[in-house]
């Protein structure tokens, strides 16, 4: 085939296949649309998800009568009109595609009157075909209906997922919009059923707590932005350490009031909390960035979502600085241990000796480093010839418990430490997985059922997947309002605390990728809430059976999560040591 120019049907196709993805796209072109036209008030309207019908309804400027099929023409806008301008951006939308893409790929309705039109003006195109135009009677403002979406486009609409799915994904996306103009009235209502409203009084809290609990909102800690050298304003909100996610969902940023992702900003974020919270755990997080739209490029992306800045680093610093000076201000710093304190190489251990031995960060000479002068000197045994085959503990003799956290005992060839919350969670894990695998799992019935309130997010998640959050062994029943009962528990949390349990499965579920995936999620979580704790006194015997059901374990090697549940210390060690060598 010769090289030829493609004609404008399909090249605008061709951009639209770019800019709109799913229904969520074309709401957040709208959205957009709306705002940059000097909206107070957005209504969004979707039948079945967004997948039959879409409506977007604002109070703003409205388009000229004389403009409006001007605007569904590819590349026609009012925002920018030089290359200058492309340079120091300061609207949402810019490049003038969003309408004709949303019209080529749908059926399409827009009616929209201005202050200076004495009456409205009604367009309606079907998927890149002109049908009418006519003058229609219309309040001020934009209101525009899309229907059919990738009716033409078979191989595109499979790719849309269920309607569910797509409601939580337009949900999501009005949160967002709603966090960064708290000054505009957002509602969101799918299926005539009204699902969100935000305050649109301006006041920021207010709006977290319309997405999140007034709970949540009144926790939230403002950030400290005590940087005045840069032109670099950091503003927002964000959640103390006793208040966080198993996943980063919640780590939102917006740049210049855009809401925008990025990997590398969440990292920021995830290092100035270091120290805080444990590995896996993340805050809860609205960064605002506020930046001269000279320095930074929004037109990096087709869907604007993605952003480049001049300094990059400055801005990864400035974000880390003031979250990290925020939490010291209302938190006190951990002590550090002395494997912080010194930058010592692991030890080589007799790691072949015992397979457990593999994974292990053993520190003791971090320890002893502060009293002798010589340890990075030092050199160690030779590993052992002698092999335990993988995940295979030695026989242990128990001797005692130290600060109710580790349990003592002694192997073949030297001590050995468990971390008993780390050895019992990695016992429960494996039989949950098991049990939730084959359906079998022992469910507690309460003779007092449990109140609890859900922020409207966790009710989504309920909703759509109630038959996993049964699997794991919890009966909830809706009572309306975001109260639900909890009715049952999975028997194996027996008095622990099932309410932070099921509060972790939720926040799990938003994650769920494959059925492996979050079988052991899920099976973690409930292990973690069941185990025995740090502090909990054991006996000698319930000492002896915790290591019985360890050596039983397929992996007893770790905890749930990872982290080791055994360490030794070989005899050899301890005779160099003690210079008896």
């Amino acid at each position: 085939m010769p090289i030829q120019i493609l004609n404008k049907e399909l090249s605008t196709r061709i951009a639209a296949g770019e800019i709109i993805e799913r229904p969520s796209s074309i709401i957040k072109e709208l959205l957009d649309n709306s705002i940059d036209a000097s909206s107070n008030k957005i209504n969004v309207v979707i039948q079945n998800g967004g997948l039959d019908s879409i409506l977007v309804s604002d109070n703003g400027n409205g388009i000229p009568h004389n403009e409006i099929q001007l605007a569904i023409q590819r590349h026609a806008t009012s925002k920018i009109s030089t290359i200058e301008d492309l340079d120091n951006i300061s609207t949402l939308g810019f490049r003038g595609e969003a309408l004709p893409s949303i019209a080529a790929i749908s059926n399409f309705q827009i009616v929209t009157k201005t202050k200076s039109d004495k009456t409205g003006s009604k367009l309606e195109i079907n998927h890149g075909k002109l049908i009418s135009q006519k003058t229609h009677a219309s309040d001020l403002g934009t209101t525009i209906r899309v229907e059919e979406i990738f009716k033409n486009y078979p191989a595109r609409r499979k790719f849309l997922r269920s309607a569910q799915t797509e409601k939580l994904h337009i949900k999501t996306l009005i949160h967002r919009y709603a966090l960064s103009y708290p000054n505009i009235k957002f509602q969101l209502q799918n299926d005539n059923k009204t699902i969100f409203s935000s305050p649109g009084n301006n006041n920021i809290r207010e709006s977290i707590a319309s997405i999140y609990n007034f709970k949540i909102a009144e926790s939230m800690l403002e950030i400290i932005n005590n940087d005045n050298r840069s032109n670099i304003k950091i503003e927002g909100y964000i959640s103390p350490i006793s208040l966080h996610r198993t996943n980063n969902r919640e780590i939102i940023f917006y740049v210049n009031n855009r809401w925008i992702q990025g990997s590398i900003l969440k990292s920021s974020i995830e290092k100035a909390y270091h120290g805080f919270l444990r590995q896996g755990l993340y805050p809860i997080c609205i960064i605002k960035i506020y930046i001269p739209s000279t320095d930074v490029d929004v037109n990096v992306h087709p869907a604007k979502t993605e952003v480049k800045f001049r300094e990059p680093r400055q801005i990864f610093e400035q974000i880390q600085a003031s979250v990290r000076e925020t939490l010291i201000e209302t938190s006190p710093l951990p002590e550090f241990g002395m494997n912080q304190w010194f930058n010592i190489e692991k030890p080589i251990i007799d790691t072949k000796r015992y397979s457990l031995n593999s994974e292990v960060d053993f520190n003791l000479h971090s320890k002893v480093a502060k009293t002798y002068p010589e340890p990075l000197a030092k050199t160690y045994p030779e590993p052992s010839t002698s092999i335990i085959p993988k995940n295979i503990l030695p026989i242990l003799r128990v001797l005692g418990q130290i600060e109710n956290k580790y349990i003592i005992t002694e192997g073949p060839n030297g001590i050995h430490v468990l971390d008993q919350h780390g050895a019992h969670e990695r016992i429960i894990f494996e039989k949950v997985k098991k049990s939730i695998e084959i359906n079998s799992i022992e469910i507690q019935k309460l003779l007092e059922p449990i109140t609890l309130e859900f922020d409207s997010s966790q009710q989504d998640i309920i909703e759509a997947q109630n038959e996993l959050i049964l699997k794991t062994g919890f009966q909830l029943e809706n009572i309306g309002n975001g109260i639900y009962l909890l009715t049952a528990v999975p028997s194996i949390l027996n008095k622990k605390n099932p309410k932070n349990a099921l509060l972790e499965i939720l926040d799990e579920l938003v994650e769920k990728t494959s059925y492996n995936t979050w079988i052991e999620k899920l099976s973690a979580s409930i292990a973690c809430h069941s185990s025995i704790k740090a502090g909990d006194k054991l006996t000698i015997d319930e000492m002896k059976k915790l290591i019985k059901d360890l050596e039983m374990c397929h992996q007893p090697n770790n905890c749930a999560h990872g982290r080791p549940t055994v360490i030794s210390i070989p005899s050899k060690l301890l005779e160099q040591e003690f210079q008896r060598t």
